[in-house]
C-alpha cells in the first residue's frame, strides 16, 4: 500500500471502532424506548450509520485483495459490521420517530440569546469571516440555524500535493453524506492542486503526484469525485484545477444526469480536454460562464460542442488556448446571442476575422480582453468600438497594433469605461488619446500603460496619482467569480 491508502484506511478503521459501539448502544436505547430524546438519537444514529458507510464505499477499492493484507481481522469484522448497520438502516426503529414524538421541554426565559429569527439573520448577514461565522454557529441552535448557511455557501480545498486534496475530499465526502443538508448549502466549490501562492514561481511544472495512478486509485478518486460532487445539489460555481486529469471524470460523470443548476465553470491553467468539454456539453445546459485560460489540450472539436449545447454562455476566457481558432471565435458570436464578456487572444493565432465577428453579432459586448501579440489590426477593433462602445466597461487591448485614432474612439464612444488597458502598444500611443480618456471617461477606476515607450513621463506620474501603483488584475475584473455570491 502507498502512502495514502494506508492513511485512509487506518483513518477508517478508527471510525469504525469509534462509532460503531456507540451505533449499537443508541440503537439498543431507542428499541427499549429509554429516553426521551428519541427523535435527536435517531437522526444521529441515522448520520454516523451513513458516516461509516460513505467511509467504507471510498476506501474499498483501495485495497486489492482484503483476505490477504495485513488488516485481514479488521475487513471482515468490518464486513459484518456492515451488513448491521444496512438492516439498521432499512429497519423501523430509526423511521418510527418522528416531528413531535419527543418530550415537549418548558419553554424559557427570552435572554439575548433568543431573539428573533430575522435579527439573527440580519446580524449573520454582516459577518464575512469564517472563524467568527464558525463562533457563532457554536452560540445556540438559532444561531446555528443563521450562521451555517453562511458559513457552508463556499468549499475551497487548495494544496499543490495531491493526495492531501484527496484526503480533505475524503473528509469533505463523508460529512456531506452524514448531513445531506450541509451540501444543499454549498453554492462555489473550489478544488484546486496548482494554487498559485502555494507554488514556487521557480518551479514551473511540479509534480503533484509522484507515479501514475493505479487502475485501484483511479477506481477510487472517481467514485470520491463523484460522490462529492452528487451531495452538492445546488452548486452553481465550480472552480477546478486538478492534476492529474482523471479527477475530472467524477465531477462530470454523464451518468450523474443533467446538472442544471451548475452556471459557473472554472478551469483556467488545466490539463482539461476534449473528452472533458464533452461531458461539460451534455451535463450542463444551463452554463452562463466558463473560463479556460491556457487548457492548450481543448481543440476546436471539442470547443465547438460546448457551444453548440451551451447555448446560454454569456462570459467566457478561451486566451491561451492554442488549438482554438477563428472558426471557433465565429461559432461562439454566432451561436450564444447573449454573449457579454470574452477573453481571446496571446498564442491563439486570431486574425482579424474573429474581431470583425464580434464587431458584426456581439451587440451585447460589456468586457474585451484581447491580446493581439502584434496580429490584430486596428480596423475591426475600431469597427467595434463604433458598435459596441457605449456598453463597454472593461477592455484590455494589449499588444496590438493600434495608434491614437483608436485611442481617441474609446473617449469618444466609451463612457461607462471602469477598467482600461493599453499594455505593449509600443511608440504608437502619444499623451494626446490618453488625457482625453481621462478627461471624458469619469468612471474609471483602473488604468494599465505598461510597455509605452511614446507616453512621457510627466503623462504617467499623472496616472500614477490618480490610479495608484499598484493597478489591479484587469483579468480579475472581468472574472465574474465570487462577485455573484457576496
Amino acid at each position: 500500500m502507498d502512502e495514502y491508502t494506508k492513511q485512509l484506511v487506518n483513518d477508517t478503521i478508527c471510525m469504525w471502532l469509534t462509532a460503531f459501539p456507540d451505533l449499537l448502544k443508541g440503537t439498543a436505547q431507542l428499541a427499549a424506548s429509554k429516553t426521551p430524546k428519541s427523535e435527536h438519537l435517531s437522526a444521529k444514529i441515522r448520520a454516523n450509520s451513513e458516516r461509516l458507510l460513505a467511509a467504507w464505499e471510498l476506501v474499498a477499492p483501495l485495497v486489492d485483495d482484503w483476505a490477504n493484507s495485513s488488516i485481514k481481522d479488521w475487513a471482515l469484522l468490518i464486513q459484518s459490521s456492515r451488513a448491521q448497520i444496512l438492516d439498521l438502516l432499512s429497519s423501523r426503529i430509526l423511521t418510527k420517530y418522528t416531528a413531535g414524538s419527543s418530550t415537549t421541554l418548558p419553554p424559557r426565559a427570552p435572554t439575548f440569546l433568543h431573539l428573533p429569527d430575522d435579527i439573527l439573520w440580519q446580524i449573520a448577514s454582516h459577518v464575512r469571516d469564517q472563524p467568527t461565522q464558525c463562533s457563532m454557529s457554536l452560540v445556540s441552535r438559532a444561531w446555528h440555524a443563521a450562521a451555517l448557511p453562511r458559513l457552508w455557501t463556499y468549499i475551497s480545498i487548495r494544496h499543490p500535493n495531491y493526495d492531501t486534496v484527496c484526503t480533505r475530499l475524503f473528509k469533505l465526502a463523508i460529512t456531506l453524506r452524514s448531513n445531506p443538508q450541509l451540501g444543499i448549502l454549498i453554492r462555489e466549490f473550489e478544488c484546486q492542486t496548482r494554487s498559485p501562492e502555494d507554488l514556487d514561481p521557480d518551479d514551473e511544472d511540479p509534480e503533484v503526484m509522484e507515479d501514475e495512478p493505479t487502475s485501484k486509485r483511479l477506481v477510487h478518486d472517481f467514485a470520491l469525485s463523484k460522490m462529492v460532487r452528487s451531495l452538492m445539489t445546488n452548486v452553481e460555481a465550480l472552480h477546478i484545477q486538478i492534476e492529474p486529469l482523471h479527477m475530472y471524470d467524477g465531477f462530470f460523470d454523464v451518468s450523474a444526469g443533467r446538472q442544471k443548476s451548475l452556471r459557473h465553470l472554472d478551469f483556467g491553467s488545466s490539463m482539461i480536454d476534449d473528452t472533458a468539454i464533452q461531458r461539460i456539453a451534455q451535463c450542463c445546459p444551463n452554463l452562463e460562464e466558463i473560463f479556460l485560460r491556457d487548457c492548450e489540450d481543448i481543440t476546436s472539436a471539442g470547443f465547438l460542442l460546448l457551444v453548440r449545447s451551451c447555448r446560454k454562455i454569456r462570459r467566457i476566457g478561451i486566451n491561451g488556448c492554442e488549438k482554438i481558432g477563428d472558426e471557433s471565435v465565429v461559432a461562439l458570436v454566432e451561436r450564444c446571442q447573449q454573449l457579454e464578456a470574452i477573453a481571446l487572444g496571446y498564442r491563439q493565432n486570431l486574425t482579424d476575422a474573429s474581431i470583425s465577428c464580434l464587431a458584426r453579432k456581439a451587440k451585447n459586448i460589456q468586457a474585451l480582453l484581447l491580446d493581439g501579440r502584434d496580429t490584430l489590426s486596428e480596423a475591426p477593433l475600431l469597427e467595434l468600438l463604433n458598435n459596441s462602445g457605449p456598453n463597454i466597461r472593461t477592455l484590455d487591448i494589449s499588444f496590438c497594433d493600434i495608434t491614437d485614432r483608436f485611442v481617441l474612439q474609446i473617449a469618444e464612444k466609451c463612457h461607462r469605461l471602469e477598467s482600461l488597458s493599453l499594455n505593449g502598444c509600443k511608440e504608437e500611443l502619444s499623451d494626446v488619446g490618453i488625457r482625453r480618456i481621462m478627461e471624458t471617461c469619469s468612471r474609471l477606476r483602473v488604468l494599465a500603460l505598461e510597455d509605452n515607450e511614446g507616453l512621457s513621463e510627466e503623462l504617467l506620474g499623472d496616472v500614477f496619482r490618480r490610479f495608484g501603483e499598484d493597478v489591479p488584475s484587469i483579468t480579475r475584473e472581468f472574472r465574474y467569480f465570487r462577485k455573484w455570491l457576496r
